[in-house]
């Protein structure tokens, strides 16, 4: 499997857990490691003019329209990400960014983990199932990522 499918895999858990109402562990984590590790083909197509554009017309729709909240964090995560300096881009697929990504990833898994009432199986019931998957395969994927980062292998996005 190659990192940029696992990148996609990444993007779409963080996607999925920045929608959901309760994902168990701040949103704001999940938008840091959606920027620092999404697939080169997201990034540049949000920091493209068309990314832009779309950011421009989202925000001129909430001037005239009120989102509910499910809808207006994606909205500001996409502005986020498409006001990033290219400094800050820069560093998606280095050791640096690998490390921050993975204990963000890590800080993520023990706030969602830790607050469980009960044993760790209860993650896995029914109602929070869909959250445990995703915020263990992102910390599994950018655990993986620093592991090849730090070996000297590849991992570099885009």
């Amino acid at each position: 499997m190659s990192t940029e499918t696992v990148r996609w895999g990444i993007a779409a858990a963080c996607t999925v857990l920045i929608l959901k109402t309760d994902p168990g562990a701040r949103k704001q984590y999940f938008v840091a490691i959606l920027a620092l590790e999404s697939p080169g083909d997201v990034a540049t197509g949000i920091k493209s003019e068309n990314g832009l554009w779309v950011a421009c017309l989202c925000l001129a729709m909430k001037i005239f329209y009120s989102f509910p909240f499910q809808l207006d964090f994606p909205l500001t995560v996409y502005v986020f990400i498409a006001t990033l300096p290219a400094a800050a881009l820069a560093i998606r697929g280095t050791l640096g960014g690998t490390t921050a990504s993975t204990v963000i990833a890590c800080i993520c898994a023990y706030t969602y983990f830790a607050n469980m009432d009960g044993p760790f199986l209860n993650a896995f019931r029914r109602d929070r199932l869909i959250n445990s998957i995703c915020i263990l395969f992102t910390t599994i994927a950018c655990v993986w990522f620093f592991a090849m980062q730090a070996m000297g292998g590849g991992g570099k996005s885009a």
